[in-house]
């Protein structure tokens, strides 16, 4: 349950469907967390959801605001949902 592959629980997708729920998800903001969040795709409801991306200032590539810019960029690509 609790490891690094890029995969969600039955549980979880399930819940991501329930209209009346309220569910937080810490993906990771790395390609891992984005290939997670991409295959969601079909499971969240379009527009309704908000996503989050914590900065930590002291990893690699998130020194500088050009940097966040470029990697959440990349993140957003990759997920395709935002």
């Amino acid at each position: 349950m609790e490891s690094d592959l890029p995969l969600i629980q039955p549980e979880v997708a399930g819940a991501l469907q329930n209209p009346d729920g309220f569910l937080v998800l810490d993906i990771g903001g790395d390609p891992v967390g984005a290939r997670v969040l991409a295959t969601l795709r079909g499971t969240i409801p379009v527009g309704d959801f908000n996503c989050f991306f914590i900065l930590n200032s002291r990893r690699p590539f998130s020194g500088t605001v050009f940097e966040v810019k470029r990697w959440l960029k990349r993140l957003s690509g990759q997920v395709g949902l935002m």
